[in-house]
């Protein structure tokens, strides 16, 4: 369902976007990652790269990793790699920070992703997520749908995950994540950020 035709009609529209502010999502990702210049940081789901051009020039690394190659190709960073799943091609605690803006509720393998991220993270490193407050799966991607599909109810086959704090702490259980920190913010509508820590 995440395509270039989803990247170049969906997401070209942040500017003047009434569903989602973006310009408060990134600076609100930005702020919980408290980035360090010698910092290396992932991004998963970095489609052209918006929220990577503004992280690039405040640490020593940045990677975006991104299922669509059209966006991966049009994405002017110094490092954007294509992956085919939740398996990334990253040593061990590789990176001291991970984020991610509205990825994780398209992930079917949601678990298998978490135990990517703990594991590619060093010992005491973040991983800060936003994902939608919705009343009912694939509620925040109805219009997406109809833009794309003609068709609202396909949104559910966008959005596999129902999120909440709640449900990934369940979901985190065996997974050496930590959640710091959780909270509901308006940005055009309401979205959950959280933020993991890796345990030492």
């Amino acid at each position: 369902m995440y395509d270039k035709q989803y990247s170049q009609q969906v997401l070209r529209t942040r500017d003047n976007d009434i569903i989602m502010n973006y310009d408060a999502v990134d600076e609100l990702i930005i702020k919980h990652l408290d980035l360090a210049s010698h910092h290396h940081v992932l991004e998963v789901g970095c489609d052209e790269g918006y929220t990577q051009r503004r992280v690039e020039p405040l640490v020593e690394r940045v990677v975006g990793v991104d299922v669509n190659a059209d966006a991966v190709a049009a994405n002017p960073c110094a490092d954007a790699r294509v992956t085919s799943g939740p398996l990334l091609d990253f040593e061990d605690a590789s990176f001291d920070r991970v984020y991610s803006s509205h990825t994780i509720e398209h992930i079917p393998e949601l678990e298998q992703h978490f135990e990517e991220v703990a594991r590619m993270l060093k010992p005491g490193g973040v991983y800060v997520a936003v994902y939608p407050w919705e009343l009912f799966r694939g509620m925040a991607a109805m219009r997406a749908a109809m833009t794309l599909y003609g068709n609202p109810w396909r949104s559910r086959e966008m959005h596999v995950n129902k999120l909440t704090p709640r449900k990934l702490d369940a979901l985190l259980t065996n997974i050496p994540l930590s959640q710091s920190y959780s909270t509901l913010k308006f940005m055009n509508t309401p979205q959950w950020l959280s933020v993991w820590k890796k345990s030492v």
